[in-house]
């Protein structure tokens, strides 16, 4: 069954923002930032041939981000309570639809997108320490290690609000158990 949309229907009692206006930027430009502003760079440059095209590539590439991030806005607008994509996607599609899109989103595509971060960090971290690309066994060992550390550190708890809306960040008082 297909629910209206509107402005803050159905709002959870239990749902707490802990996401602020510059949280959330933070977010949306690590996002975009992660991994293209380190990975693409040569190929644009190579594929535009002048620096000037580059610049207007990367500059449409930035507008169209934005306009992504605003009708993510707007539809966080929209439903005010848990459910995210899942909730938007059912609306829209269906259930089949949008139970097929979380599936392949937090099997696959999340997944990816951890790997291929990991793999340009590690090549990365690679040429700043050595000044040269690593070989494949090496990026491999350094990408497996980098998620086997940061995954438990990500597990942090939400930012307390205070009061003002200003957030205040979850330090954790022990090292993380990497066994779960």
């Amino acid at each position: 069954p297909r629910r209206a949309m509107g402005p803050m229907m159905n709002v959870d009692a239990g749902l707490k923002r802990v996401l602020g206006p510059v949280s959330s930027t933070c977010i949306v430009i690590g996002a975009i930032i992660g991994v293209g502003i380190f990975f693409t760079p040569s190929s644009i440059a190579r594929t535009t041939g002048t620096a000037e095209l580059a610049m207007w590539t990367w500059a449409l590439g930035g507008l169209v981000a934005l306009l992504g991030a605003l009708v993510f806005a707007e539809l966080g607008g929209m439903y005010g309570r848990m459910g995210g994509q899942y909730e938007i996607m059912r609306d829209a599609y269906g259930v089949p639809v949008a139970f097929c899109f979380v599936f392949c989103n937090s099997t696959a595509i999340l997944a990816g997108a951890a790997a291929i971060i990991s793999i340009i960090c590690a090549v990365n971290v690679g040429v700043l320490f050595t000044g040269e690309v690593p070989g494949k066994g090496a990026v491999t060992v350094m990408s497996a290690a980098l998620i086997a550390g940061l995954n438990p550190a990500l597990d942090l708890p939400a930012p307390a609000q205070e009061p003002g809306g200003a957030q205040r960040v979850a330090v954790p008082q022990k090292a993380p158990d990497i066994g779960r």
